[in-house]
């Protein structure tokens, strides 16, 4: 026997690649606690021969341990490796081989002779490592410490977490070059994509470090538009937004080396909330930023608003300089789930790293998924070793979770239900209430898309009964389970409050069950807090009645405890108004019972008027509460102002479907209700005075309302307050702007009234422009029901609004912004003027020539003076 020298090492430890996580993650941490030391391959030198490497491993080691399973059996440098400890055992008179089998096995002959360790299960691991450290006489290992989770949950990655950001590598790379070339950048992907993310921990401190920039550091701001994105800009940019170009500078000047301006903005669609008045501006001092010398400009956009991107002033930038942020491909998750952990010294089951991008399949959005799972499963590490038992032991029937319906929901499903359920535990059930209202107010209803976060203020969440320490408790209880995001101080009510990702919103069953419980009551109270903040304005045009106003009280029965004083009174003072209003119909529907006694030959006055009123109303259309256009893409508006189409919500109404006509309205003038049209009369001016002579003959003889044969053309002549009394004579009222644009462009923003969406020719009526090119068209209104030019009505009966004659609209030019501010107009002094929307869809005037092409009568409307009369404008009536 030749003489040995004392072996190095107390054990060489051979192991297939599949289990190296179980191996380095448990094994080794276990053994190397108690003192042990050992070897393996993959300590073995570069460039030593694997024969030579191994022949030293062994023989520098007082025992070889064999990690067996399927993978390290079908190995055949396996093999070699116990022929060569048998080998070597022959040699010195012993045998130093341990057997541990890993996973179920067929032992080969040799080593099936052998005492083995069993770690096939995962309740024998412990006893495995004291065994081993018995027999080499040391103790057994001490607790092995837990790191902190590398994962941030449902929020996106940090900067300062840019090292356990793994899988767009190339992207960054990419995405640094592009910069390079262009100041602007717009990330745009489906949510949970990893937009956030990937410029937080990807993009931001690769610029930092970049040397394709001249030299100088980086001042990076961020934020998110929210409900003011113009007060969102001004706080990240410090300065005037009037200047964008001074507030660079003066930012630049506050650190000595500052050479260069980030501005991120992320989730940018938040811009596109229904009835924002600021995405034009919003965009507009962005592009002047990008212009900016040393000023760039990164925007993130969910992919679903691609539509409402198109539509804004920012669309040929962000056409040019866009970035598809597509999921991560099957490697890239295995990077995103295995790397973080390998970076904190933790090893993750390869069996388990696969299972989880298999779960993940082509699922948008997966990602806050892919890393709160990782969060919960971190409290199954043992050791420094995750195993796929501890996905495993959350994948259970719904049932066992509580929640209805078929089958069995994945790992991934059940990581995030689990955390909002135990959260949602860790409440009294008092405060859970609060829970359920902070949740559903921050969800934005999709409305034919997919529910999506809503950012509110703290303040707007609470309640006049919310005890303010209890509210504060749910709300801080909230964020830190990741269910939340808070963006503000603690102290501030008005710091911004927001779900944590929208994937909660569809993964939640419980948050399910509460949206489609209490959605509709929802809406009711949203509409009722704009409605009382319209009234306050001393506008009674907001106060309800009828099926709007039941809902409303049905609301504030089931929720009194959420009431505040100003909804208390606009509730009470829409009851008085309602009541007084079914008094009146009450009493009329008495005098023609009364009169219907008397006898038909008795008819008197009241009654004539009934029936003239009923023979006035024509047919109507219909529509649900809804969200309409307003706006094309660009335009200027009456007040100067760059105005971009967008979407604004539209309570449920009804408009006629054609224009009142000459016999309606001669109706309304033999009841006594109506004045005879001004014919051919110019406006007064604001001291009451005209400019036409007493015996000045009407401008357009023949369209005097009388005639026989225009009885079926629209009225014309009349002002806004005659017909405006033609409407509330017969009940109803003037349509408001966006009333009439829901009508003519409907929910999806169609560019023509008519559902073919064909470019309009004089078969659609196009009244009094003729040119050469469209002899055909007619040079007077024509009957408002003619089948002649039935091509011009919508896809829901409503004709000409487009082609026919201009209509009088109830909203004021005064207000800042009128498809806001939507008030009733009293008196000659009390407005500037009325909206008119319609007319002819050819109106383009070319030296003095009409010219055929211009669709801005659709999308914009023209002031006029109330009291304006004239042979191109009429009107017709909506309601509730």
């Amino acid at each position: 026997m030749n003489e040995q020298t004392e072996p190095k090492y107390d054990f060489f430890i051979s192991y297939a690649d599949a289990d190296r996580g179980w191996v380095e993650g448990y094994l080794l941490d276990g053994l190397s606690r108690s003192g042990v030391t050992y070897h393996t391959e993959a300590t073995f030198e570069l460039g030593v021969p694997r024969l030579s490497a191994f022949e030293d491993a062994i023989k520098q080691s007082k025992r070889t341990l064999l990690i067996l399973s399927p993978s390290y059996l079908v190995d055949g440098s396996n093999e070699f490796i116990g022929l060569l400890v048998q080998s070597y055992g022959h040699e010195t008179g012993t045998w130093p081989v341990i057997p541990l089998i890993l996973q179920s096995v067929k032992l080969p002959t040799r080593l099936g002779m052998l005492t083995y360790l069993d770690a096939t299960d995962q309740a024998n691991w412990e006893r495995v490592v004291q065994r081993l450290n018995r027999e080499l006489q040391f103790p057994p290992p001490g607790p092995a410490p837990r790191p902190a989770p590398p994962y941030p949950g449902m929020r996106a990655f940090r900067e300062d977490e840019k090292k356990w950001f793994y899988g767009r590598e190339r992207e960054i790379d990419y995405l640094i070059k592009r910069l390079r070339t262009n100041p602007f950048l717009a990330l745009i992907g489906p949510s949970g994509s990893g937009k956030s993310s990937l410029v937080y921990a990807g993009l931001i401190p690769a610029l930092r470090e970049s040397s394709l920039f001249d030299r100088g550091e980086w001042i990076v701001r961020s934020l998110r538009p929210g409900e003011e994105p113009l007060q969102a800009l001004a706080g990240a940019l410090g300065g005037d937004l009037a200047n964008p170009a001074q507030a660079v500078a003066a930012l630049l000047s506050t650190q000595p080396n500052a050479q260069r301006l980030l501005l991120f903005v992320d989730q940018f669609e938040e811009t596109f909330t229904p009835g924002r008045r600021d995405t034009t501006p919003f965009c507009e001092i962005l592009l002047r930023l990008a212009d900016t010398p040393n000023a760039y400009v990164i925007l993130t956009v969910r992919a679903d608003f691609y539509a409402d991107l198109m539509a804004t002033s920012f669309w040929p930038e962000i056409q040019k300089h866009r970035y598809e942020v597509l999921p991560l491909d099957e490697d890239g998750l295995a990077l995103v789930i295995r790397k973080p952990a390998e970076e904190v010294g933790v090893y993750i089951e390869a069996a388990l790293v696969e299972r989880l991008v298999n779960d993940t399949g082509q699922e948008p959005g997966i990602l806050p998924l892919v890393q709160e799972t990782m969060v919960l499963l971190w409290e199954k590490v043992v050791r420094r070793y995750l195993p796929l038992s501890a996905y495993e032991a959350l994948i259970l029937p719904r049932q066992a979770y509580g929640f209805g319906g078929k089958g069995t929901l994945t790992g991934l499903q059940v990581a995030m239900v689990l955390n909002a359920e135990a959260t949602l535990e860790g409440l009294d059930t008092e405060l859970q209430i609060i829970a359920r209202r902070i949740f559903v107010r921050l969800v934005q209803f999709g409305e034919g898309r997919p529910d999506t976060r809503r950012q509110q203020s703290a303040d707007r969440l609470r309640t006049v009964a919310d005890d303010p320490a209890s509210f504060d408790h749910v709300l801080n209880h909230l964020a830190s389970h990741r269910l939340l995001t808070l963006a503000g101080s603690e102290e501030d009510p008005n710091k911004k409050v927001d779900i944590a990702h929208e994937a909660l919103i569809g993964t939640w069953p419980t948050l399910q069950g509460w949206l489609d419980q209490y959605r509709k009551g929802e809406q009711t109270r949203r509409r009722l807090v704009d409605d009382v903040e319209q009234w306050q304005h001393k506008d009674d045009f907001f106060l309800y009645q009828g099926t709007r106003l039941e809902e409303a009280l049905q609301w504030a029965r089931e929720n009194q405890h959420e009431l505040d004083q100003d909804q208390s009174a606009f509730l009470e003072a829409s009851q008085k108004r309602d009541d007084r209003r079914k008094r009146v119909q009450l009493f009329l529907r008495g005098v023609i019972a009364f009169f219907a006694l008397v006898g038909l030959l008795a008819i008197g006055f009241v009654a004539r008027l009934t029936i003239l009123n009923f023979m006035a109303r024509g047919p109507q259309a219909h529509f649900e509460t809804t969200w309409a256009w307003l706006g094309s893409d660009t335009y200027e508006d009456p007040a100067g102002r760059n105005v971009s189409r967008r979407y604004i919500e539209v309570p449920a109404f009804s408009m006629d479907k054609y224009e009142v006509t000459n016999q309606q309205y001669r109706l309304c003038v033999e009841a006594g209700a109506c004045s005879r049209p001004l014919e051919g009369v110019p406006p007064e001016d604001a001291n009451g005075q005209s400019d036409r002579n007493a015996e000045q003959e009407p401008l357009v003889e023949e369209w005097i309302f009388e005639k026989p044969e225009y009885r079926d053309r629209p009225v014309v002549w009349v002002t806004a307050y005659q017909a405006a009394d033609f409407c509330r004579w017969i009940g109803r009222r003037l349509p408001t702007e966006v009333e009439w644009e829901r009508a003519a462009r409907g929910s999806d923003g169609r560019t023509v009234p008519w559902e073919s969406g064909e470019a309009p020719t004089p078969e659609y009526a196009n009244l009094r422009f003729r040119t050469l090119a469209y002899e055909a068209s007619p040079e007077h209104p024509v009957a408002a029901n003619d089948p002649n030019y039935i091509t011009g009505a919508s896809p829901e009966g409503v004709m000409h609004l487009l082609g026919n004659v201009a209509e009088w609209m109830s909203t004021p030019t005064e207000c800042n912004d009128p498809y806001e501010c939507q008030v009733v107009w009293k008196g000659r002094n009390k407005v500037i003027g009325l909206y008119q929307r319609g007319l002819s869809f050819f109106y383009t005037i070319t030296d003095g020539d009409l010219a055929a092409g211009n669709s801005a009568l659709l999308v914009e409307g023209i002031p006029a003076d109330p009291f304006l009369s004239s042979p191109d404008v009429g009107f017709r009536c909506a309601g509730p």
